[in-house]
């Protein structure tokens, strides 16, 4: 047997490839991580956003806010006669008065909780990762 016409790669050509695949997955991972958290608070910041368009177009009809209290997780919230349907992952809550109101939302997998108000405002809090929405939260 000929060891010149035999073809391959050698251990070593193959040790350098799995190495750089190696750096390379090292850089990319935790970016791609970091852009997963901030899909997730994407997510509920567009959630609070949406239950803020939907209280006030419930003040409109009846000149109050929605005064239940509720908290829903990747379901629907009835607010008098408008429904709030969260993202998947996404809890939110409300609690309202007569004259004021306060949402809350917050992704299973984000890191920041985002509240607001009638006065339209967003708040945003850091929240622990993998923690949902608690009740006493908003």
């Amino acid at each position: 047997m000929n060891l010149k016409t035999q073809k391959g790669f050698t251990l070593i050509e193959l040790m350098i490839v799995v190495a750089i695949i190696g750096i390379l997955a090292s850089i990319a991972i935790p970016q791609f991580s970091a852009f997963r958290i901030k899909a997730f608070n994407s997510a509920a910041n567009a959630d609070v956003k949406n239950g803020q368009t939907i209280i006030e177009a419930a003040y409109t009809n009846s000149y109050t806010y929605p005064t239940t209290a509720a908290q829903v997780t990747s379901a629907t919230l009835t607010l008098s006669s408008e429904t709030w349907a969260s993202s998947d992952g996404v809890t939110i809550g409300h609690t309202g008065s007569k004259t004021s109101y306060t949402i809350a939302s917050k992704h299973i997998g984000g890191d920041i909780r985002f509240t607001a108000s009638q006065n339209a405002s967003i708040t945003e809090t850091t929240a622990p990762q993998g923690v949902a929405l608690a009740v006493g939260d908003f």
